[in-house]
């Protein structure tokens, strides 16, 4: 078996700061919404991300329908590496141009 689920903590060295910038960023895009589970959708952000991509300089979270903005098709939400860079991106994942 050579499936590995990827976690924050790979990704950064203070994972928990990461988790909770996106969380803060989630809030930002999506709070006029008024979805019903919005909040519990903020508070697994918070403790556990999932459901994410890596882009070389930025993480894109994806969301069913329905789950943060009422519609038919994913919502996503792209956060920058630079966004993140208090919690200390893994350089193994990311490619950040100083």
């Amino acid at each position: 078996n050579t499936f590995k689920p990827i976690t924050f903590a790979h990704l950064f060295k203070k994972p928990l700061i990461a988790s909770m910038i996106c969380a803060r960023r989630l809030e930002a895009e999506y709070k006029d919404n008024n979805m019903e589970l919005f909040p519990l959708v903020v508070a697994s952000m918070e403790v556990n991300p999932t459901r994410f991509l890596i882009y070389p300089d930025a993480i894109e979270f994806i969301f069913p329908p329905n789950l943060v903005k009422k519609g038919n098709q994913d919502n996503k939400l792209l956060v920058k590496i630079s966004e993140l860079a208090e919690a200390e991106p893994n350089l193994d994942w990311f490619s950040i141009k100083k």
